[in-house]
């Protein structure tokens, strides 16, 4: 079933829970990795793992985050 769909702000942007796990989709030096994410409370990093359950290693510095509802597809 899909939650309803809550905003906050006055940009109305879209409340999504980041604590969980679900599929990711991790860019990298012109790559695509697809496997998950998981985060067990508000304190803890998140975890990426590929489709083996191998970690996703990331580049040192800056990483940017995009979380889409689960409702909606990614293309690329």
């Amino acid at each position: 079933s899909t939650a309803a769909q809550t905003t906050i702000g006055s940009l109305k942007r879209l409340k999504m829970s980041t604590v969980g796990k679900g599929k990711a989709i991790v860019f990298r030096d012109g790559t695509a990795t697809v496997g998950t994410w998981s985060k067990k409370t508000d304190k803890d990093r998140e975890v990426f793992l590929d489709s083996t359950g191998a970690p996703i290693a990331l580049n040192r510095g800056t990483t940017w985050i995009s979380s889409v509802p689960v409702d909606r597809s990614v293309t690329y």
